[in-house]
């Protein structure tokens, strides 16, 4: 029988989030998010979430990045 944990991260996979066993090189931890599973931290690439485009309006950043890192 599968932890709640476990479950929690099969339900995250199915949901496109990425889970990775070591953060990747650039990337930085996501401090004071209480949503990742026991034993995991989310991390993002960088890139702000959002970007204002030339008329000043924001769109959301086609190249940010998040996933779940095992710590």
């Amino acid at each position: 029988m599968a932890t709640k944990n476990e479950n929690k991260l099969q339900q995250l996979k199915k949901q496109g989030i990425r889970v990775l066993n070591k953060m990747p090189k650039g990337w930085k931890r996501i401090h004071g998010s209480t949503t990742a599973p026991r034993g995991y931290y989310w991390a993002n690439n960088g890139q702000p979430l959002f970007s204002k485009d030339r008329s000043g309006q924001y769109h959301k950043n086609k190249r940010y990045e998040r996933a779940l890192v095992k710590e």
